[in-house]
């Protein structure tokens, strides 16, 4: 494998690859997105008693404020572990944009399933309790592949800087670009599969989670790498301002050395804290915040 010769040309050349690497993300995802286009397929939880009596003959499923043609459904059970319920796979044809609220009844006329469906005017469905919608195998799918191809070019990248471009700022962008993509497949691709064979357990609403919570996790599970290379750093600092003069070029590293050991131990106990008790949407503002946070960290 040919070493580059400059930085230049070896921006020049991860650009490059990147760019063609988003540019096929984005034509696979579409791909898959038409061939499902006015095809929406969702699977979801009816019930966790499997001794009661649902089946495809004895459930109804009523609409309200609209209605989408349902061309197959089926009730059977399904089981994780040590867990086990009652699934219904339902297929749906949408014909037009528009809301609709779907809801599954029992034979006696109690509510298993209620959700809120949206079709936009590509006829695109998106089910608002699961975070199910058209083609979303396809974008899931698409979005491993996209950490997958990263871990591999930044590798690459990585083994064609020599000499003193192995020492470089685009060097450690490189692994730790690499790193974060193969802690995110670590724990995307668990969720994907899981997805895959019961997706009521694990919705893609599961997977769109674990996505956001991307920078989280990976500030968690590299903190104590961290924590020792700003430790590392801080001694390396000092060591430096006991041959030169104070100033600020030179006490950067014990500054940024001590920010990071504070703000990561902050955002372990903030994670780590339990928060149940806040209402609804305090726990989403809270985890929107935790997540922007830890891909600022992750970034830093």
């Amino acid at each position: 494998m040919k070493p580059y010769s400059s930085l230049a040309e070896a921006r020049k050349s991860l650009s490059i690859q990147v760019l063609i690497l988003i540019i096929a993300i984005i034509l696979l995802s579409s791909a898959g997105r038409l061939i499902q286009r006015n095809h929406f397929t969702m699977s979801m939880v009816l019930t966790y008693n499997t001794s009661k009596d649902i089946s495809d003959d004895n459930i109804h499923i009523d609409w309200k404020n609209g209605s989408i043609p349902i061309t197959a459904y089926h009730v059977h059970d399904i089981s994780d572990s040590n867990i086990h319920a009652k699934a219904l796979d339902i297929t749906m044809q949408p014909q037009r944009a528009g809301n609709a609220t779907m809801i599954i009844r029992d034979k006696e006329g109690h509510i298993l399933f209620k959700d809120k469906i949206h079709v936009d005017k590509f006829l695109t469905v998106f089910s608002r309790n699961t975070g199910d919608f058209t083609g979303d195998e396809a974008i899931i799918f698409s979005w491993i592949l996209f950490y997958f191809a990263m871990a591999i070019l930044t590798l690459l990248f990585f083994r064609r800087l020599k000499g003193p471009l192995a020492n470089s700022y685009e060097a450690i962008l490189a692994c730790g670009v690499f790193t974060f993509s193969v802690i995110a497949l670590i724990i995307e691709v668990p969720v994907y599969i899981n997805h895959l064979k019961t997706p009521a357990f694990y919705p893609t609403r599961q997977w769109l989670s674990d996505v956001a919570a991307g920078g989280k996790y990976f500030t968690l599970y590299t903190a104590p790498l961290l924590l020792v290379f700003c430790i590392l750093l801080i001694i390396s600092n000092i060591n430096l301002l006991r041959h030169e003069r104070p100033r600020f070029a030179n006490v950067l590293g014990l500054l940024l050395g001590f920010l990071m050991i504070t703000t990561v131990t902050i955002y372990i106990m903030i994670v780590l804290g339990k928060f149940t008790v806040l209402p609804g949407n305090q726990a989403i503002l809270l985890t929107a915040a935790i997540n922007i946070l830890g891909i600022i960290i992750t970034y830093a």
